[in-house]
């Protein structure tokens, strides 16, 4: 069980992630954000389902990465390496019932010397560019919370304060997620960025307070509008009006 997001902008991506990890009745925390660098390209990729199987995934990923120097070139491998990897991984659990077959959803962003930031989503047989998604667990109320506030043509920076408020929310309202957030951020020429804690959970903090006096006052308009009420009881006391005379 986790959530994880990941936002492509004008100047870079980012992705981030939850970091509870359920195994049976037992919670543990650990980064589902990994960072894997090269000569010629940084990775990044955010993992949602079964952990073992995606650090499998993370793996077939980058053993023996080539140093490719186009986007396309990337793609490419990227996407057979993943095949491969649902082939030899997860293929064989196809005649299991779906509760029984190990799942595995993944958000890979790259950025390389020669060419710009790309955001890409695998799942089962599908690799696909994207440029805003949320995976895991905690999807539908992440994905709502996306579609409401990032509309617009925001930077990397801002999209971090954006996904840190739409995680601290995943994360109070969904069974499976929570832990610290994990960020990493990568723009062109393959430069990477991360978070520090303390400011995450500070941020955090500051939203959820902003958000509670905002409820309020918003509550408070509200209800300085009441709705017109024409009780019975109070009808019935009304005297009878007399009938207009011709």
């Amino acid at each position: 069980m986790t959530i994880g997001l990941g936002f492509a902008a004008n100047d870079g991506l980012l992705l981030c992630g939850d970091m509870e990890q359920t195994i049976g009745d037992i919670k543990t925390y650990d980064g589902k954000v990994e960072d894997i660098i090269f000569r010629e390209a940084a990775i990044t990729v955010v993992g949602a389902g079964d952990v073992d199987y995606i650090r499998t995934a993370i793996s077939a990923i980058s053993a023996d990465f080539p140093d490719s120097g186009t986007l396309p070139e990337v793609e490419e491998e990227l996407r057979e390496r993943l095949l491969k990897f649902f082939d030899d991984h997860l293929a064989r659990w196809s005649s299991f019932p779906a509760y029984d077959r190990p799942t595995v959803e993944l958000l890979v962003g790259v950025s390389g010397k020669k060419f710009a930031p790309a955001l890409f989503h695998y799942q089962g047989t599908a690799f696909a560019r994207t440029y805003m998604m949320a995976i895991g667990s905690g999807v539908l109320l992440a994905n709502e919370l996306m579609h409401r506030y990032c509309h617009a043509n925001y930077t990397v920076n801002q999209l971090a304060s954006l996904a840190i408020y739409i995680l601290s929310k995943v994360k109070n309202g969904v069974v499976g997620c929570g832990g610290l957030t994990h960020i990493t951020a990568l723009r062109k020429n393959k430069d990477i960025a991360w978070s520090e804690k303390i400011e995450v959970e500070k941020l955090e903090s500051e939203f959820l307070e902003m958000e509670a006096a905002s409820n309020a006052a918003f509550a408070r308009a509200i209800t300085e509008k009441p709705l017109s009420l024409s009780w019975h009881s109070e009808h019935r006391k009304k005297p009878l009006q007399p009938p207009a005379s011709e």
